[in-house]
């Protein structure tokens, strides 16, 4: 991973691939940090794809292009298990070829980490090691029995789970109605947000995850609103949560479906708002995982694309064939 560029990325339109093959090939320490982890970067890969055509009216011609894919495979351990993360940061030689590589790692959310950070994580084997609490107490006060239909109780429970997480949040009230906000997103990120807000009603909890991405561009009009449209009715038709049975982990379950949308005017925001019944929750306790865990890791691993194809940097076509890679 300390080596200079190679042969492979000779043959590159694309500046910003082929400076960010370079970049992170050159690192004397190979790790980034993602999705707000540390990672070990085990390999980088290029690819050139075939050759296609796309129409133009205005001269009556078919302009050739094709996609250029670096792909960086990083790995973390997760206690014990190892956790394995792929980001491919692709390239449209039509479109997109005089990006910059410092602004596919600000859309992909790729950061070098600094060495203080480096000096004060922990390793096994070169991975950096990450420690998240399992088996929450609502999980055992559900097996005593305890558990009924009282907004209190499912308070009280997601704030002892928050608290053993180490995420911040504040218990206060909209009105009458009882409020827990949490902040999910790294404190050095100060333009990019990420904050979870229920409100408790009488028989359900409104569940808003809302990412805002403070960055000045982002405060204008997106310059392709219809691909915009394409990328988010796709996702809303096609992202799904999966989610562990507790103790078991070769059980995969879809509780939630959450509704994403996006809000653009002073900021970009992006909303998945999912409502959970009581009765659900009371017999779902990977409730407590959707909210805190697993529906804002959907959130991150997507804002990235949705914010590319609003400022422009990407088709929602590559978008959408990025989503579908996570399924092959």
């Amino acid at each position: 991973m300390t080596n200079n560029t190679d042969k492979k990325s000779g043959g590159l339109i694309c500046k910003g691939i082929r400076d960010l093959y370079s970049k992170l090939t050159s690192l004397e320490k190979p790790y980034l940090k993602t999705k707000g982890y540390l990672f070990y970067i085990d390999d980088i890969g290029l690819s050139i794809g075939e050759t296609e055509y796309s129409f133009d009216g205005m001269f009556n011609i078919d302009i050739p292009y094709h996609i250029e894919t670096l792909t960086v495979k990083l790995k973390r351990l997760e206690y014990n298990t190892v956790i394995s993360e792929e980001c491919r940061i692709r390239c449209n030689t039509m479109n997109d070829y005089d990006h910059d590589a410092d602004l596919y790692m600000q859309f992909y959310d790729l950061n070098i980490p600094e060495e203080q950070e480096l000096e004060s994580a922990k390793f096994k084997d070169r991975l950096p090691v990450t420690y998240i609490k399992k088996d929450p107490v609502h999980v055992k006060q559900i097996k005593k029995g305890l558990f009924r239909n009282d907004q209190q109780i499912f308070i009280s429970y997601l704030k002892e789970y928050l608290e053993k997480n180490g995420i911040q949040y504040k218990h206060d009230k909209d009105g009458n109605t009882p409020r827990i906000t949490m902040v999910f997103d790294a404190p050095e990120k100060t333009d990019k947000i990420l904050t979870g807000t229920i409100l408790f009603y009488e028989n359900h909890a409104d569940y808003r995850l809302v990412y805002t991405d403070t960055r000045k561009f982002m405060s204008k009009e997106p310059p392709h609103p219809d691909r915009l449209q394409r990328l988010m009715y796709y996702i809303n038709e096609n992202v799904f949560i999966e989610q562990e049975e507790f103790g078991h982990k070769d059980r995969k379950h879809v509780y939630y479906t959450p509704r994403i949308y996006v809000n653009y005017g002073d900021n970009l925001t992006i909303t998945a708002k999912t409502m959970i019944d009581y009765n659900i929750w009371r017999r779902i306790p990977e409730t407590y995982d959707y909210i805190v865990k697993d529906c804002p890791a959907m959130l991150f691993s997507i804002t990235y694309l949705i914010a590319a194809v609003y400022a422009g940097v990407i088709s929602s076509k590559l978008a959408i064939e990025e989503i579908d890679s996570w399924n092959k």
